[in-house]
Protein backbone atom coordinates (compact mmCIF):
# COMPACT_ATOMS: atom_id res chain seq x y z
CA UNK A 1 0.00 0.00 0.00
CA UNK A 2 2.96 2.43 1.12
CA UNK A 3 5.31 1.77 -2.24
CA UNK A 4 1.66 2.05 -4.23
CA UNK A 5 1.54 5.90 -3.24
CA UNK A 6 4.49 6.86 -2.97
CA UNK A 7 4.81 5.60 -7.10
CA UNK A 8 1.54 7.33 -7.46
CA UNK A 9 2.78 10.91 -5.85
CA UNK A 10 6.92 10.61 -7.14
CA UNK A 11 6.37 12.86 -10.50
CA UNK A 12 3.19 15.35 -8.80
CA UNK A 13 6.12 15.93 -6.26
CA UNK A 14 8.92 16.75 -8.80
CA UNK A 15 6.85 18.76 -11.14
CA UNK A 16 5.93 20.85 -7.66
CA UNK A 17 9.82 21.06 -6.15
CA UNK A 18 10.58 24.15 -8.39
CA UNK A 19 7.95 26.22 -6.70
CA UNK A 20 9.44 25.73 -3.27
CA UNK A 21 12.15 27.80 -1.32
CA UNK A 22 14.55 25.07 -0.81
CA UNK A 23 16.91 24.66 1.66
CA UNK A 24 18.19 21.63 2.19
CA UNK A 25 20.97 21.59 4.88
CA UNK A 26 21.42 18.43 6.95
CA UNK A 27 20.74 21.32 10.03
CA UNK A 28 17.08 22.48 9.13
CA UNK A 29 15.10 20.17 11.51
CA UNK A 30 11.71 20.47 12.94
CA UNK A 31 9.73 18.16 15.58
CA UNK A 32 5.91 16.72 15.60
CA UNK A 33 3.85 18.46 17.55
CA UNK A 34 0.18 16.37 17.44
CA UNK A 35 0.15 12.75 18.64
CA UNK A 36 0.16 12.33 14.93
CA UNK A 37 -0.11 13.66 11.88
CA UNK A 38 0.09 12.30 7.87
CA UNK A 39 2.79 12.80 5.91
CA UNK A 40 1.17 13.83 2.28
CA UNK A 41 1.84 13.65 -1.41
CA UNK A 42 1.79 17.25 -1.56
CA UNK A 43 1.55 20.49 0.11
CA UNK A 44 -2.41 20.71 0.97
CA UNK A 45 -4.63 18.49 2.62
CA UNK A 46 -5.73 16.62 -0.34
CA UNK A 47 -2.88 14.84 -1.13
CA UNK A 48 -2.94 11.40 -0.48
CA UNK A 49 -1.22 9.92 2.74
CA UNK A 50 2.55 8.85 2.58
CA UNK A 51 3.36 7.50 6.18
CA UNK A 52 2.51 8.89 9.12
CA UNK A 53 4.33 10.74 11.93
CA UNK A 54 4.31 10.84 15.65
CA UNK A 55 4.61 13.47 18.32
CA UNK A 56 8.48 14.39 19.18
CA UNK A 57 9.35 12.75 15.99
CA UNK A 58 12.29 14.65 14.44
CA UNK A 59 11.82 15.75 10.35
CA UNK A 60 14.49 17.12 8.07
CA UNK A 61 13.17 20.01 6.46
CA UNK A 62 14.11 20.11 2.87
CA UNK A 63 11.97 22.96 1.66
CA UNK A 64 9.71 25.53 2.81
CA UNK A 65 6.64 24.48 0.78
CA UNK A 66 4.49 27.96 1.46
CA UNK A 67 0.89 28.08 2.78
CA UNK A 68 1.84 26.71 6.62
CA UNK A 69 3.40 23.21 4.70
CA UNK A 70 6.93 21.83 4.73
CA UNK A 71 8.39 19.45 2.92
CA UNK A 72 10.30 16.58 5.35
CA UNK A 73 12.09 13.54 5.09
CA UNK A 74 11.15 10.69 8.04
CA UNK A 75 13.76 8.82 9.86
CA UNK A 76 13.48 6.14 7.65
CA UNK A 77 13.97 8.37 3.89
CA UNK A 78 10.17 8.64 3.79
CA UNK A 79 10.03 12.07 2.00
CA UNK A 80 6.33 13.77 2.24
CA UNK A 81 4.83 17.30 3.06
CA UNK A 82 3.58 18.10 6.27
CA UNK A 83 1.12 20.76 7.67
CA UNK A 84 2.56 23.47 9.81
CA UNK A 85 -0.32 23.08 12.64
CA UNK A 86 1.16 20.14 13.68
CA UNK A 87 4.95 20.54 13.21
CA UNK A 88 7.31 23.14 14.39
CA UNK A 89 10.97 24.21 12.96
CA UNK A 90 13.58 23.58 15.35
CA UNK A 91 16.63 24.34 13.47
CA UNK A 92 17.43 26.46 10.52
CA UNK A 93 20.77 27.55 9.03
CA UNK A 94 20.94 31.48 8.76
CA UNK A 95 23.76 33.41 7.60
CA UNK A 96 24.90 37.05 9.10
CA UNK A 97 24.26 39.80 7.44
CA UNK A 98 25.88 42.53 9.27
CA UNK A 99 29.70 42.83 9.90
CA UNK A 100 30.99 43.14 13.68
CA UNK A 101 27.55 42.04 14.81
CA UNK A 102 28.12 40.73 18.45
CA UNK A 103 26.69 37.20 19.66
CA UNK A 104 25.26 38.19 23.40
CA UNK A 105 25.68 35.43 26.27
CA UNK A 106 22.29 36.72 27.15
CA UNK A 107 19.13 38.06 24.86
CA UNK A 108 20.03 41.53 25.36
CA UNK A 109 22.68 43.79 24.59
CA UNK A 110 23.22 44.63 28.40
CA UNK A 111 24.75 41.07 28.77
CA UNK A 112 28.50 39.71 27.80
CA UNK A 113 29.25 39.28 24.12
CA UNK A 114 31.32 35.95 23.88
CA UNK A 115 32.41 37.80 20.26
CA UNK A 116 31.66 39.48 17.02
CA UNK A 117 30.63 37.46 13.65
CA UNK A 118 30.58 39.14 10.27
CA UNK A 119 28.48 39.32 7.23
CA UNK A 120 28.87 35.53 5.09
CA UNK A 121 29.27 33.79 8.57
CA UNK A 122 26.80 30.43 8.58
CA UNK A 123 25.14 29.25 12.24
CA UNK A 124 23.02 26.70 13.35
CA UNK A 125 19.94 29.03 14.68
CA UNK A 126 18.23 26.72 17.17
CA UNK A 127 15.29 29.38 18.52
CA UNK A 128 13.53 33.10 18.61
CA UNK A 129 13.50 34.88 21.59
CA UNK A 130 11.99 38.36 21.19
CA UNK A 131 14.35 40.58 19.23
CA UNK A 132 17.08 37.47 19.00
CA UNK A 133 17.61 34.44 17.44
CA UNK A 134 19.34 31.63 19.51
CA UNK A 135 22.37 30.16 17.65
CA UNK A 136 25.42 27.81 17.95
CA UNK A 137 28.37 29.91 18.65
CA UNK A 138 32.12 28.11 19.19
CA UNK A 139 30.10 25.05 21.11
CA UNK A 140 27.93 27.58 23.00
CA UNK A 141 24.46 28.92 23.09
CA UNK A 142 24.56 32.71 21.97
CA UNK A 143 22.13 34.75 20.82
CA UNK A 144 22.61 37.54 17.77
CA UNK A 145 20.03 40.44 17.39
CA UNK A 146 17.27 38.92 14.62
CA UNK A 147 18.18 41.91 11.89
CA UNK A 148 21.71 40.91 11.34
CA UNK A 149 20.57 37.41 10.55
CA UNK A 150 18.93 35.86 6.94
CA UNK A 151 17.17 32.61 5.99
CA UNK A 152 14.39 30.99 4.47
CA UNK A 153 12.95 29.62 7.60
CA UNK A 154 13.58 32.05 10.32
CA UNK A 155 10.43 33.39 10.75
CA UNK A 156 9.16 29.90 11.29
CA UNK A 157 11.44 29.07 14.45
CA UNK A 158 9.89 28.38 17.50
CA UNK A 159 9.98 30.59 20.26
CA UNK A 160 12.99 29.33 23.24
CA UNK A 161 11.76 30.50 26.87
CA UNK A 162 14.94 31.14 28.87
CA UNK A 163 16.09 29.25 32.37
CA UNK A 164 14.41 30.24 35.14
CA UNK A 165 15.73 32.28 38.17
CA UNK A 166 19.46 33.37 35.92
CA UNK A 167 19.93 37.06 35.85
CA UNK A 168 22.05 38.28 33.20
CA UNK A 169 25.56 38.29 33.40
CA UNK A 170 27.71 40.88 34.14
CA UNK A 171 31.01 42.06 34.10
CA UNK A 172 33.22 42.98 36.66
CA UNK A 173 34.51 46.82 36.87
CA UNK A 174 37.78 46.97 34.30
CA UNK A 175 41.08 47.50 36.25
CA UNK A 176 40.23 46.49 39.32
CA UNK A 177 40.47 43.25 41.17
CA UNK A 178 37.72 40.96 41.13
CA UNK A 179 37.10 40.95 45.04
CA UNK A 180 36.84 44.78 44.53
CA UNK A 181 34.43 44.80 41.61
CA UNK A 182 30.74 45.10 41.29
CA UNK A 183 30.82 41.25 41.00
CA UNK A 184 29.30 39.77 44.10
CA UNK A 185 30.27 35.82 45.21
CA UNK A 186 26.37 35.11 43.67
CA UNK A 187 26.35 37.65 40.80
CA UNK A 188 25.85 35.79 37.39
CA UNK A 189 29.05 36.58 35.03
CA UNK A 190 31.02 35.56 32.58
CA UNK A 191 34.23 34.25 33.26
CA UNK A 192 36.31 31.55 31.41
CA UNK A 193 38.94 27.93 31.79
CA UNK A 194 41.95 27.72 30.35
CA UNK A 195 41.87 25.06 27.99
CA UNK A 196 46.14 24.94 26.94
CA UNK A 197 48.92 23.57 29.04
CA UNK A 198 50.16 26.98 29.62
CA UNK A 199 48.74 30.15 28.45
CA UNK A 200 50.12 34.07 28.51
CA UNK A 201 48.17 36.50 29.62
CA UNK A 202 49.69 39.79 27.64
CA UNK A 203 49.54 43.41 28.28
CA UNK A 204 48.31 44.15 24.83
CA UNK A 205 46.03 42.40 22.82
CA UNK A 206 48.65 41.09 20.44
CA UNK A 207 51.34 37.84 20.67
CA UNK A 208 54.43 40.32 20.65
CA UNK A 209 53.01 41.93 23.28
CA UNK A 210 54.88 41.88 26.80
CA UNK A 211 53.79 38.63 29.03
CA UNK A 212 52.42 40.14 32.53
CA UNK A 213 51.15 36.35 33.79
CA UNK A 214 51.62 33.02 32.29
CA UNK A 215 48.13 31.27 33.62
CA UNK A 216 47.94 27.47 33.87
CA UNK A 217 45.67 24.94 32.50
CA UNK A 218 42.13 25.20 33.73
CA UNK A 219 42.98 28.11 35.13
CA UNK A 220 39.67 30.21 35.68
CA UNK A 221 39.72 33.71 34.45
CA UNK A 222 36.38 36.36 34.86
CA UNK A 223 36.04 38.04 31.19
CA UNK A 224 36.15 41.79 31.65
CA UNK A 225 35.59 42.55 27.65
CA UNK A 226 35.70 41.25 23.95
CA UNK A 227 38.09 42.46 20.88
CA UNK A 228 38.42 40.59 17.82
CA UNK A 229 39.96 37.35 19.31
CA UNK A 230 41.16 38.53 21.92
CA UNK A 231 39.46 38.10 25.62
CA UNK A 232 40.13 40.89 28.33
CA UNK A 233 40.53 39.21 31.87
CA UNK A 234 41.67 39.41 35.30
CA UNK A 235 43.61 37.05 37.28
CA UNK A 236 42.94 36.38 40.99
CA UNK A 237 45.96 38.42 41.51
CA UNK A 238 43.79 41.51 39.96
CA UNK A 239 46.17 41.39 37.04
CA UNK A 240 44.17 41.97 34.00
CA UNK A 241 45.40 41.37 30.34
CA UNK A 242 44.16 40.17 27.19
CA UNK A 243 44.17 36.39 26.11
CA UNK A 244 43.35 34.32 22.64
CA UNK A 245 39.81 33.66 22.73
CA UNK A 246 40.92 30.62 21.35
CA UNK A 247 42.71 28.33 24.08
CA UNK A 248 39.74 30.08 26.52
CA UNK A 249 36.20 27.72 27.39
CA UNK A 250 33.69 30.35 27.91
CA UNK A 251 30.64 29.93 31.08
CA UNK A 252 28.38 32.13 32.52
CA UNK A 253 27.74 31.69 36.52
CA UNK A 254 29.20 32.04 39.59
CA UNK A 255 33.43 31.39 38.53
CA UNK A 256 35.00 28.50 40.53
CA UNK A 257 37.82 28.90 42.90
CA UNK A 258 40.94 28.19 41.55
CA UNK A 259 43.63 25.58 43.05
CA UNK A 260 46.40 26.62 41.15
CA UNK A 261 47.81 29.85 41.08
CA UNK A 262 49.08 32.14 37.83
CA UNK A 263 52.42 32.38 37.33
CA UNK A 264 54.90 34.94 36.50
CA UNK A 265 56.78 34.53 33.54
CA UNK A 266 60.18 33.61 35.56
CA UNK A 267 58.30 30.90 37.50
CA UNK A 268 56.70 29.73 34.58
CA UNK A 269 59.87 29.63 32.73
CA UNK A 270 61.47 27.57 35.56
CA UNK A 271 58.58 24.70 34.92
CA UNK A 272 59.10 23.68 31.55
CA UNK A 273 61.58 21.85 29.86
CA UNK A 274 62.38 24.04 26.46
CA UNK A 275 62.56 20.99 23.72
CA UNK A 276 65.20 21.09 20.61
CA UNK A 277 63.81 21.98 17.51
CA UNK A 278 62.70 19.00 16.14
CA UNK A 279 62.02 20.48 12.35
CA UNK A 280 64.94 21.01 9.91
CA UNK A 281 67.30 23.88 10.35
CA UNK A 282 65.42 25.21 7.72
CA UNK A 283 62.07 26.19 8.63
CA UNK A 284 63.51 28.52 11.33
CA UNK A 285 60.55 27.56 13.69
CA UNK A 286 60.99 29.96 17.07
CA UNK A 287 60.43 27.14 20.10
CA UNK A 288 58.08 28.82 22.94
CA UNK A 289 57.10 28.00 25.57
CA UNK A 290 54.00 25.51 25.75
CA UNK A 291 51.29 28.32 26.11
CA UNK A 292 49.27 27.39 23.76
CA UNK A 293 48.98 30.13 21.43
CA UNK A 294 49.87 29.58 17.42
CA UNK A 295 53.38 28.76 16.60
CA UNK A 296 55.26 31.46 15.30
CA UNK A 297 57.94 30.61 12.31
CA UNK A 298 60.73 33.56 11.69
CA UNK A 299 61.34 31.51 8.70
CA UNK A 300 59.24 30.47 5.20
CA UNK A 301 56.28 28.32 5.53
CA UNK A 302 55.74 25.70 3.49
CA UNK A 303 52.74 23.97 2.18
CA UNK A 304 54.26 20.35 3.65
CA UNK A 305 54.83 22.27 7.01
CA UNK A 306 50.94 22.84 6.76
CA UNK A 307 49.76 19.11 6.31
CA UNK A 308 52.05 17.75 8.81
CA UNK A 309 50.29 19.54 10.79
CA UNK A 310 46.82 19.25 9.52
CA UNK A 311 47.75 15.07 9.87
CA UNK A 312 47.74 15.81 13.89
CA UNK A 313 44.45 16.07 13.86
CA UNK A 314 43.28 12.75 11.72
CA UNK A 315 40.22 11.41 13.72
CA UNK A 316 38.84 14.40 15.10
CA UNK A 317 35.19 14.31 15.23
CA UNK A 318 32.94 16.29 12.15
CA UNK A 319 30.90 19.09 13.94
CA UNK A 320 28.76 21.26 11.69
CA UNK A 321 29.51 24.89 12.24
CA UNK A 322 32.81 23.59 14.21
CA UNK A 323 36.51 25.34 14.30
CA UNK A 324 37.72 23.71 17.11
CA UNK A 325 40.79 21.32 16.23
CA UNK A 326 39.87 19.33 19.79
CA UNK A 327 36.10 18.70 19.98
CA UNK A 328 35.23 19.02 16.24
CA UNK A 329 35.73 21.03 12.51
CA UNK A 330 33.59 21.22 9.66
CA UNK A 331 35.04 20.64 6.31
CA UNK A 332 35.82 24.73 6.05
CA UNK A 333 36.41 25.27 10.17
CA UNK A 334 38.92 22.12 9.62
CA UNK A 335 41.22 24.35 7.07
CA UNK A 336 40.82 27.74 8.82
CA UNK A 337 42.32 26.55 11.87
CA UNK A 338 45.13 24.49 10.94
CA UNK A 339 46.34 27.58 8.48
CA UNK A 340 45.25 29.99 11.51
CA UNK A 341 48.29 28.07 13.53
CA UNK A 342 51.35 29.77 10.93
CA UNK A 343 49.33 33.02 11.31
CA UNK A 344 47.67 32.65 7.79
CA UNK A 345 44.16 34.08 7.96
CA UNK A 346 41.41 32.60 5.47
CA UNK A 347 37.42 33.56 5.34
CA UNK A 348 35.26 31.05 7.26
CA UNK A 349 33.05 29.09 4.43
CA UNK A 350 34.55 27.42 1.85
CA UNK A 351 33.11 29.42 -1.10
CA UNK A 352 34.79 32.17 0.27
CA UNK A 353 38.21 30.89 0.97
CA UNK A 354 37.72 30.37 -3.16
CA UNK A 355 37.89 33.95 -3.33
CA UNK A 356 41.22 33.96 -2.02
CA UNK A 357 45.01 33.05 -2.85
CA UNK A 358 46.41 31.73 -6.67
CA UNK A 359 44.18 29.39 -9.03
CA UNK A 360 45.99 26.28 -9.52
CA UNK A 361 45.97 23.77 -12.77
CA UNK A 362 44.89 19.83 -11.12
CA UNK A 363 47.86 18.54 -12.29
CA UNK A 364 50.10 21.33 -10.42
CA UNK A 365 48.46 20.88 -7.55
CA UNK A 366 51.34 20.84 -4.33
CA UNK A 367 50.71 20.24 -0.50
CA UNK A 368 48.98 22.64 1.26
CA UNK A 369 46.84 23.91 -1.53
CA UNK A 370 42.90 24.04 -1.08
CA UNK A 371 41.14 21.97 -2.87
CA UNK A 372 37.26 22.63 -3.74
CA UNK A 373 34.57 20.78 -4.44
CA UNK A 374 30.54 20.92 -5.11
CA UNK A 375 28.86 17.74 -3.77
CA UNK A 376 25.14 18.62 -4.24
CA UNK A 377 24.46 20.52 -0.65
CA UNK A 378 24.23 24.19 -2.68
CA UNK A 379 25.97 26.55 -3.66
CA UNK A 380 29.12 26.37 -6.73
CA UNK A 381 31.29 25.08 -3.80
CA UNK A 382 30.20 23.51 -0.73
CA UNK A 383 33.09 21.66 0.47
CA UNK A 384 36.97 21.80 0.69
CA UNK A 385 39.92 20.04 2.00
CA UNK A 386 43.90 20.52 1.60
CA UNK A 387 45.51 18.45 -1.13
CA UNK A 388 48.10 16.47 0.37
CA UNK A 389 50.48 14.68 -1.54
CA UNK A 390 50.51 11.81 -3.79
CA UNK A 391 47.01 11.70 -5.16
CA UNK A 392 45.45 12.03 -1.56
CA UNK A 393 44.27 14.93 0.16
CA UNK A 394 42.65 15.26 3.84
CA UNK A 395 39.76 17.14 5.14
CA UNK A 396 36.64 17.04 7.40
CA UNK A 397 33.41 15.13 6.28
CA UNK A 398 30.49 14.18 7.78
CA UNK A 399 30.22 11.23 4.87
CA UNK A 400 31.30 7.41 5.78
CA UNK A 401 34.88 8.56 7.26
CA UNK A 402 33.14 10.73 10.19
CA UNK A 403 35.62 13.78 10.73
CA UNK A 404 39.25 14.48 9.97
CA UNK A 405 40.62 12.00 7.22
CA UNK A 406 42.60 11.41 4.06
CA UNK A 407 41.25 10.38 1.32
CA UNK A 408 42.28 9.37 -2.41
CA UNK A 409 42.00 12.47 -4.53
CA UNK A 410 41.69 10.34 -7.66
CA UNK A 411 39.01 8.65 -6.76
CA UNK A 412 35.25 8.78 -8.41
CA UNK A 413 33.59 10.89 -5.84
CA UNK A 414 36.01 13.69 -5.23
CA UNK A 415 36.99 13.95 -9.11
CA UNK A 416 33.32 14.12 -10.09
CA UNK A 417 32.34 17.01 -7.30
CA UNK A 418 36.03 18.77 -7.91
CA UNK A 419 35.57 22.39 -8.37
CA UNK A 420 39.02 23.60 -8.40
CA UNK A 421 41.96 24.78 -6.46
CA UNK A 422 43.59 27.23 -5.00
CA UNK A 423 47.42 28.38 -3.55
CA UNK A 424 47.10 30.36 -0.41
CA UNK A 425 51.35 30.58 -0.02
CA UNK A 426 53.55 32.16 -2.05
Amino acid sequence: MRSSMIKHICTLSVAMSAAFSVSAFASNLGVVTADATILRSYNAFEGAPVTVAYNNDTLNILADAHNNWYQVKSADGTTGFVNGDHFTVTQTDATCVVDGTNVYCRPTTTSAPYGTVNSGDVFVTTGSFENFYQIRYNGYTGYIEKNAMQGSLLSALHTVALPAGISDPVYPEAGKPVADSQVSENTEQVFGQVTAPFLNLREEPEFDARVARVLPENYYVTVVDFDGQWLKVIDDEGVEGYVSDEYISLETGVKPANEVSSLSPADAEDIYIEEENDLAEDKSEEILPPDGEPVQYSGEVTGEMIVQRADDYIGVPYVWGGTDLSSGVDCSGFVQSVYAQFDIHLNRIAADMNLQGTSVAQEDLQPGDLVFFNDGYGGEISHVGMYYGDGQYIHSTDGAAQGVTIADFNAEYPQNTYVGAKRILN
